[in-house]
């Protein structure tokens, strides 16, 4: 027998996006349910290696957990972004 569930809100993928979305409807009281593929929710994108400083701060992470940029550069092959 399949159970039944009830959701306000399904959200595919929890990386940096999926669950800041998924943790702002919730704290509205939304019933949200967040859907991952991996073993872990909220990872940094590979593609950047950047995650948001307010959405760290959101989730409670203590200042000594994470370094912020300060600057950078960005290069490629053909001076193209």
């Amino acid at each position: 027998m399949s159970e039944k569930y009830d959701y306000d809100l399904v959200i595919v993928g929890g990386g940096p996006a999926g669950s800041s979305a998924a943790f702002a409807a919730a704290k509205k009281g939304i019933k949200v349910a967040l859907l991952e593929k991996e073993n872990s929710i909220a990872e940094t994108v590979r593609t950047s290696g950047v995650t948001w400083i307010q959405n760290i701060k959101e989730f409670g992470i203590p200042d000594d957990c994470f370094n912020p940029i300060k600057n950078f550069s960005f290069c490629s092959p053909n001076n193209e972004v």
